[in-house]
């Protein structure tokens, strides 16, 4: 059995336009560089990712963003583009209007920077900052906060749809939801939160942050830091802006591995990821022949936090195991053990599927984060991705997902 091709587990080789994965047996290092790009355009756009000191770091175009948000040892970022509508993210005495509330700019932030804002209210009800803005559709509204002397907040927006929820800036608990798909706080370090409220805009006009709650009347203050409102079912990392909504492109990251280190007679694929979101579409890592006819595939389907593999053998699905987990946002290890009549599925530790589906597959010589051909790209977090050349037993296979 032998290893044959190693992408993250905390060891990253990024640059522009490329990440390394590699082949290291018989200490002779070779390197197999995956494709790397932020859109379709070759200068690529900016993105934002957690850096290892906790903080929130920019980083260049069409170069891969490794998070630290989760894990010491990172994970490779790819999401989907999106754009953050909001034409001040980060300057809350421009376009935003106070009403019975101030902004100071001045504060320690999350960038490590004195960039972040405090929010003081007066002893009134309905004290709030806003954005006017007018949109429609699917969007999610989020902002960093952190507690002052008040530890409460409300995020809102109103116009077509009054969607809003009341946070707890202690514990993240939320309360008072009203009109909201989804509400997530993620406590980011510092005492800082991500605050999250997904809702269905009708012609929505604009989003407001109320220190305390909506009809709370005690004077008083928080801090707050990037805003975005941006189209889409949940938050993605933050995009910066200032005169002008901005759009990240998506990420796409292909094209690694050869006939020399990809069997295509047996092996094992395996994966460390979760997705950024349950949000019930197709999310894939394929070893192919660059195309969708032939392929070996671990798949984040469209129900609900199942995963499935399978195997396509010239154009038709010849062998498939599907199982459902208890989050698919959390990192799930999976192992899909493939040999002509004697398939097997391992995640976490345990055996969920086999199959005795035999198939004849031609050289396989392309691993991406597709299903081979473009489509269904992987959006999530990627911590490690392995490529064995031969079977394992069920030991193997047990001590590898555990």
């Amino acid at each position: 059995m032998a290893n044959t091709l190693k992408f993250g587990n905390g060891e990253w080789y990024g640059k522009k336009d490329t990440i390394l994965a590699y082949n290291d047996e018989n200490s002779n290092y070779k390197p197999l560089p995956f494709d790397f790009s932020r859109g379709s355009t070759p200068t690529g756009s900016k993105a934002t990712t957690i850096n290892k000191d906790g903080l929130i770091e920019e980083v260049g175009n069409n170069i891969p963003r490794i998070d630290y948000k989760d894990d010491s040892k990172g994970a490779l970022l790819l999401e989907p583009s999106r754009t953050n509508s909001l034409v001040q993210s980060n300057q809350f005495d421009t376009t935003w209007i106070n009403s019975n509330t101030t902004g100071t700019s001045g504060y320690l932030g999350l960038d490590g920077t004195n960039s972040a804002w405090l929010l003081t209210k007066t002893a009134s009800s309905n004290a709030n900052i806003r954005q006017n803005i007018t949109f429609s559709g699917t969007h999610t509204f989020s902002v960093y906060l952190k507690k002052g002397t008040l530890t409460s907040v409300a995020l809102r927006s109103t116009g077509g749809l009054d969607a809003r929820v009341e946070i707890n800036l202690i514990d993240g608990t939320t309360s008072g939801k009203l009109n909201t798909t989804s509400v997530k706080t993620e406590l980011v370090g510092n005492d800082w939160w991500r605050c999250s409220l997904t809702f269905e805009a009708t012609v929505n006009t604009a989003v407001r942050i109320y220190p305390d709650s909506i009809t709370g009347t005690t004077a008083g203050n928080i801090y707050m830091q990037y805003a975005q409102l941006e189209d889409g079912s949940y938050a993605t990392s933050y995009i910066p802006t200032s005169g002008s909504a901005v759009t990240r492109l998506a990420d796409a990251c292909n094209g690694s591995g050869n006939e020399q280190v990809i069997n295509s007679t047996e092996g094992v694929l395996y994966a460390e990821i979760a997705a950024l979101s349950d949000d019930l579409s197709f999310r894939r890592l394929t070893i192919s022949d660059n195309s969708y006819s032939n392929t070996i595939d671990i798949l984040l389907t469209n129900n609900s936090n199942e995963i499935r593999v399978l195997i396509r053998d010239g154009s038709s699905t010849t062998s498939q195991i599907s199982h459902t987990v208890s989050s698919i946002v959390e990192s799930n290890k999976i192992a899909f053990k493939y040999k002509s009549g004697n398939n097997s599925l391992w995640i976490n530790g345990l055996n969920v599927g086999n199959t005795s589906d035999t198939f004849t597959l031609p050289s396989l010589t392309d691993l991406s984060f597709d299903r081979g051909d473009g489509a269904n790209p992987f959006y999530g977090k990627v911590k490690d991705v392995r490529v064995y050349d031969n079977s394992m037993t069920d030991q193997e296979l047990k001590s590898l997902t555990q």
